[in-house]
Protein backbone atom coordinates (compact mmCIF):
# COMPACT_ATOMS: atom_id res chain seq x y z
CA UNK A 1 0.00 0.00 0.00
CA UNK A 2 2.82 2.41 0.90
CA UNK A 3 5.41 0.95 -1.46
CA UNK A 4 5.64 3.74 -4.06
CA UNK A 5 5.52 6.56 -1.52
CA UNK A 6 8.30 4.96 0.50
CA UNK A 7 10.41 4.34 -2.60
CA UNK A 8 10.08 7.98 -3.69
CA UNK A 9 11.12 9.12 -0.24
CA UNK A 10 14.19 6.86 -0.16
CA UNK A 11 15.23 7.96 -3.64
CA UNK A 12 15.31 11.58 -2.48
CA UNK A 13 17.20 10.71 0.68
CA UNK A 14 19.68 8.56 -1.25
CA UNK A 15 20.57 11.51 -3.47
CA UNK A 16 21.28 13.62 -0.39
CA UNK A 17 23.41 10.94 1.22
CA UNK A 18 25.27 10.31 -2.05
CA UNK A 19 26.14 14.00 -2.21
CA UNK A 20 27.48 13.85 1.30
CA UNK A 21 29.57 10.78 0.47
CA UNK A 22 31.09 12.51 -2.55
CA UNK A 23 31.99 15.49 -0.37
CA UNK A 24 33.84 13.17 1.99
CA UNK A 25 35.61 11.29 -0.83
CA UNK A 26 36.88 14.53 -2.35
CA UNK A 27 37.60 16.29 0.94
CA UNK A 28 41.06 17.92 1.12
CA UNK A 29 42.06 15.68 4.04
CA UNK A 30 41.28 12.41 2.24
CA UNK A 31 42.79 13.63 -1.05
CA UNK A 32 45.97 14.75 0.74
CA UNK A 33 46.30 11.34 2.39
CA UNK A 34 45.87 9.62 -0.97
CA UNK A 35 48.55 11.82 -2.54
CA UNK A 36 51.05 10.63 0.06
CA UNK A 37 50.51 7.13 -1.35
CA UNK A 38 50.00 8.09 -5.00
CA UNK A 39 53.15 10.16 -5.62
CA UNK A 40 55.64 7.51 -4.46
CA UNK A 41 53.53 4.89 -6.24
CA UNK A 42 53.61 6.84 -9.50
CA UNK A 43 57.38 7.32 -9.30
CA UNK A 44 57.90 3.64 -8.53
CA UNK A 45 55.64 2.50 -11.39
CA UNK A 46 57.36 4.75 -13.92
CA UNK A 47 60.78 3.67 -12.65
CA UNK A 48 59.90 0.02 -13.12
CA UNK A 49 58.62 0.62 -16.65
CA UNK A 50 61.76 2.55 -17.64
CA UNK A 51 64.02 -0.08 -16.06
CA UNK A 52 62.27 -2.89 -17.93
CA UNK A 53 62.46 -0.97 -21.20
CA UNK A 54 66.18 -0.22 -20.80
CA UNK A 55 66.97 -3.83 -19.94
CA UNK A 56 65.14 -5.09 -22.99
CA UNK A 57 62.61 -7.07 -20.98
CA UNK A 58 59.87 -4.67 -22.02
CA UNK A 59 59.68 -4.64 -25.82
CA UNK A 60 58.03 -1.42 -26.94
CA UNK A 61 58.07 0.30 -30.31
CA UNK A 62 58.74 3.69 -28.78
CA UNK A 63 60.91 4.36 -25.73
CA UNK A 64 59.05 5.43 -22.63
CA UNK A 65 58.83 9.22 -22.63
CA UNK A 66 58.55 10.67 -19.15
CA UNK A 67 56.64 13.92 -19.39
CA UNK A 68 54.95 16.18 -16.86
CA UNK A 69 51.60 15.17 -18.31
CA UNK A 70 52.34 11.47 -17.88
CA UNK A 71 53.50 11.89 -14.29
CA UNK A 72 50.49 14.11 -13.50
CA UNK A 73 48.06 11.67 -15.09
CA UNK A 74 49.42 8.66 -13.23
CA UNK A 75 49.51 10.60 -9.95
CA UNK A 76 45.95 11.89 -10.27
CA UNK A 77 44.69 8.44 -11.24
CA UNK A 78 46.31 6.85 -8.23
CA UNK A 79 45.04 9.67 -6.04
CA UNK A 80 41.45 9.08 -7.12
CA UNK A 81 41.81 5.35 -6.49
CA UNK A 82 43.45 6.10 -3.17
CA UNK A 83 40.66 8.46 -2.11
CA UNK A 84 37.99 5.87 -2.84
CA UNK A 85 39.97 3.14 -1.09
CA UNK A 86 40.62 5.25 2.01
CA UNK A 87 36.95 6.25 2.21
CA UNK A 88 35.78 2.64 1.85
CA UNK A 89 38.20 1.45 4.53
CA UNK A 90 37.19 4.26 6.88
CA UNK A 91 33.51 3.40 6.32
CA UNK A 92 34.08 -0.27 7.12
CA UNK A 93 36.09 0.66 10.21
CA UNK A 94 33.41 3.11 11.39
CA UNK A 95 30.67 0.51 10.91
CA UNK A 96 32.63 -2.10 12.86
CA UNK A 97 33.41 0.36 15.64
CA UNK A 98 29.75 1.41 15.74
CA UNK A 99 28.59 -2.17 16.25
CA UNK A 100 31.18 -2.74 18.97
CA UNK A 101 30.21 0.55 20.60
CA UNK A 102 26.53 -0.39 20.80
CA UNK A 103 27.44 -3.81 22.13
CA UNK A 104 29.48 -2.23 24.94
CA UNK A 105 26.76 0.35 25.65
CA UNK A 106 24.09 -2.33 25.90
CA UNK A 107 26.13 -4.06 28.60
CA UNK A 108 26.34 -0.93 30.80
CA UNK A 109 24.24 -0.19 33.88
CA UNK A 110 23.18 3.23 32.57
CA UNK A 111 21.43 4.31 29.38
CA UNK A 112 23.80 7.27 28.90
CA UNK A 113 26.46 5.46 26.79
CA UNK A 114 23.70 4.28 24.45
CA UNK A 115 22.25 7.80 24.16
CA UNK A 116 25.71 9.20 23.39
CA UNK A 117 26.08 6.76 20.48
CA UNK A 118 22.62 7.66 19.19
CA UNK A 119 23.50 11.34 19.21
CA UNK A 120 26.81 10.69 17.47
CA UNK A 121 25.11 8.66 14.72
CA UNK A 122 22.43 11.32 14.22
CA UNK A 123 25.07 14.01 13.94
CA UNK A 124 26.65 12.07 11.08
CA UNK A 125 23.24 11.80 9.40
CA UNK A 126 22.34 15.47 9.78
CA UNK A 127 21.86 15.75 5.99
CA UNK A 128 18.75 13.56 6.28
CA UNK A 129 15.39 15.33 6.24
CA UNK A 130 14.08 13.16 9.07
CA UNK A 131 17.06 12.76 11.36
CA UNK A 132 14.84 14.03 14.20
CA UNK A 133 12.59 11.00 13.71
CA UNK A 134 15.54 8.61 13.77
CA UNK A 135 16.87 10.28 16.93
CA UNK A 136 13.45 10.04 18.59
CA UNK A 137 13.00 6.36 17.73
CA UNK A 138 16.52 5.37 18.81
CA UNK A 139 16.30 7.40 22.01
CA UNK A 140 12.88 5.95 22.87
CA UNK A 141 14.05 2.39 22.27
CA UNK A 142 17.16 2.94 24.37
CA UNK A 143 15.08 4.23 27.27
CA UNK A 144 12.61 1.36 26.89
CA UNK A 145 15.42 -1.20 27.11
CA UNK A 146 16.78 0.48 30.23
CA UNK A 147 13.37 0.74 31.88
CA UNK A 148 12.64 4.47 31.50
CA UNK A 149 9.10 4.58 30.02
CA UNK A 150 8.43 8.28 30.62
CA UNK A 151 11.67 9.35 28.96
CA UNK A 152 10.90 6.99 26.07
CA UNK A 153 7.43 8.47 25.55
CA UNK A 154 8.80 12.00 25.85
CA UNK A 155 11.34 11.33 23.09
CA UNK A 156 8.61 10.21 20.68
CA UNK A 157 6.28 13.05 21.66
CA UNK A 158 8.94 15.62 20.69
CA UNK A 159 8.43 14.78 17.00
CA UNK A 160 5.49 15.73 14.80
CA UNK A 161 4.88 12.45 12.96
CA UNK A 162 2.10 13.78 10.72
CA UNK A 163 2.82 14.43 7.04
CA UNK A 164 5.93 12.23 7.16
CA UNK A 165 6.62 9.43 4.72
CA UNK A 166 5.05 6.14 5.88
CA UNK A 167 8.50 4.57 6.39
CA UNK A 168 9.33 7.46 8.75
CA UNK A 169 6.01 7.17 10.59
CA UNK A 170 6.91 3.51 11.10
CA UNK A 171 9.83 4.61 13.30
CA UNK A 172 7.49 6.24 15.77
CA UNK A 173 5.04 3.32 15.75
CA UNK A 174 7.81 0.77 16.33
CA UNK A 175 9.10 2.90 19.21
CA UNK A 176 5.64 2.83 20.80
CA UNK A 177 5.53 -0.93 20.25
CA UNK A 178 8.74 -1.50 22.20
CA UNK A 179 7.55 0.74 25.03
CA UNK A 180 4.32 -1.25 25.25
CA UNK A 181 6.26 -4.51 25.32
CA UNK A 182 9.20 -3.79 27.62
CA UNK A 183 7.75 -1.12 29.89
CA UNK A 184 4.01 -1.87 30.03
CA UNK A 185 4.27 -5.64 29.46
CA UNK A 186 1.30 -5.28 27.11
CA UNK A 187 2.21 -7.83 24.45
CA UNK A 188 -1.11 -7.58 22.59
CA UNK A 189 -0.75 -3.82 22.05
CA UNK A 190 2.93 -4.23 21.19
CA UNK A 191 2.08 -6.81 18.52
CA UNK A 192 -0.62 -4.61 16.99
CA UNK A 193 1.77 -1.68 16.82
CA UNK A 194 4.66 -3.78 15.47
CA UNK A 195 2.49 -5.09 12.65
CA UNK A 196 1.29 -1.55 11.91
CA UNK A 197 4.90 -0.32 11.72
CA UNK A 198 5.83 -3.18 9.39
CA UNK A 199 2.92 -2.30 7.11
CA UNK A 200 3.89 1.39 7.01
CA UNK A 201 7.48 0.53 6.08
CA UNK A 202 6.50 -1.92 3.34
CA UNK A 203 8.56 -1.73 0.15
CA UNK A 204 9.04 -4.04 -2.82
CA UNK A 205 12.30 -4.59 -4.64
CA UNK A 206 15.68 -3.18 -3.71
CA UNK A 207 16.14 0.22 -2.12
CA UNK A 208 19.07 1.38 0.06
CA UNK A 209 18.31 0.56 3.68
CA UNK A 210 15.08 -1.27 2.87
CA UNK A 211 16.37 -4.73 3.75
CA UNK A 212 17.75 -3.64 7.14
CA UNK A 213 14.45 -1.92 7.95
CA UNK A 214 12.49 -5.01 6.92
CA UNK A 215 14.63 -7.23 9.17
CA UNK A 216 14.14 -4.84 12.08
CA UNK A 217 10.35 -4.71 11.71
CA UNK A 218 10.11 -8.47 11.19
CA UNK A 219 12.11 -9.00 14.38
CA UNK A 220 9.90 -6.59 16.39
CA UNK A 221 6.81 -8.48 15.18
CA UNK A 222 8.33 -11.85 16.07
CA UNK A 223 9.41 -10.66 19.53
CA UNK A 224 5.89 -9.38 20.22
CA UNK A 225 4.37 -12.60 18.90
CA UNK A 226 6.50 -14.65 21.28
CA UNK A 227 5.49 -12.54 24.28
CA UNK A 228 1.83 -12.68 23.21
CA UNK A 229 2.03 -16.48 22.92
CA UNK A 230 1.24 -16.39 19.21
CA UNK A 231 4.64 -17.06 17.66
CA UNK A 232 4.47 -18.40 14.12
CA UNK A 233 7.03 -20.68 12.48
CA UNK A 234 8.13 -17.73 10.33
CA UNK A 235 8.50 -15.61 13.45
CA UNK A 236 10.56 -18.30 15.17
CA UNK A 237 12.94 -18.46 12.22
CA UNK A 238 13.27 -14.67 12.29
CA UNK A 239 14.15 -14.74 15.99
CA UNK A 240 16.78 -17.40 15.39
CA UNK A 241 18.32 -15.41 12.54
CA UNK A 242 18.38 -12.14 14.48
CA UNK A 243 19.78 -13.87 17.55
CA UNK A 244 22.76 -14.95 15.46
CA UNK A 245 23.30 -11.56 13.82
CA UNK A 246 26.42 -10.10 15.45
CA UNK A 247 25.97 -6.78 13.61
CA UNK A 248 22.71 -5.81 15.36
CA UNK A 249 23.22 -6.03 19.16
CA UNK A 250 19.79 -4.66 20.09
CA UNK A 251 17.89 -6.99 17.76
CA UNK A 252 20.09 -9.82 19.01
CA UNK A 253 19.23 -9.07 22.65
CA UNK A 254 15.51 -8.72 21.91
CA UNK A 255 15.54 -12.03 20.04
CA UNK A 256 17.17 -13.89 22.93
CA UNK A 257 14.65 -12.22 25.24
CA UNK A 258 11.74 -13.49 23.15
CA UNK A 259 13.27 -16.95 22.69
CA UNK A 260 13.75 -17.31 26.44
CA UNK A 261 10.09 -16.38 27.02
CA UNK A 262 8.81 -18.74 24.31
CA UNK A 263 11.02 -21.69 25.29
CA UNK A 264 10.14 -21.40 28.96
CA UNK A 265 6.46 -21.32 28.09
CA UNK A 266 6.91 -24.40 25.90
CA UNK A 267 8.53 -26.33 28.75
CA UNK A 268 12.00 -26.38 27.18
CA UNK A 269 13.76 -25.32 30.37
CA UNK A 270 17.35 -26.04 29.31
CA UNK A 271 17.01 -24.18 26.00
CA UNK A 272 15.30 -21.29 27.79
CA UNK A 273 18.21 -21.04 30.23
CA UNK A 274 20.70 -20.98 27.38
CA UNK A 275 18.78 -18.15 25.70
CA UNK A 276 18.62 -16.30 29.02
CA UNK A 277 22.38 -16.71 29.48
CA UNK A 278 22.99 -15.20 26.04
CA UNK A 279 20.67 -12.33 26.91
CA UNK A 280 22.54 -11.66 30.14
CA UNK A 281 25.84 -11.59 28.24
CA UNK A 282 24.48 -8.87 25.98
CA UNK A 283 22.46 -6.82 28.46
CA UNK A 284 23.19 -7.84 32.05
CA UNK A 285 21.82 -4.64 33.64
CA UNK A 286 18.93 -3.55 31.38
CA UNK A 287 15.70 -3.53 33.45
CA UNK A 288 13.53 -3.51 30.33
CA UNK A 289 14.92 -6.88 29.29
CA UNK A 290 14.19 -8.60 32.58
CA UNK A 291 12.23 -11.73 31.74
CA UNK A 292 8.55 -11.78 32.54
CA UNK A 293 7.50 -13.65 35.63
Amino acid sequence: MHDEENRDYLRRETVKVAGRVLEQVWSPRVFKQSLLVAIPGAVLALGICIGLEMSGLLDVAQPVQVSEGLVLGVTVGLSVAGSLTLFFLSYRKARRQGTEGYRRALAQASVQPMLALVEDDCTKLRMSSDVDALRAQSTAMSHAVFGNPEAARSALAAVDWTNRAPVVQAMGVSGRSLIALLCDHDAATALTLARRARSLAEMKGYMPGARAAAVGHATFVAVSEACADSLTLKGLRQLEQSANDQHQPLLQALSYYALAVQLARSGEADAALRAQAKLLELAPHAPGLKLWE
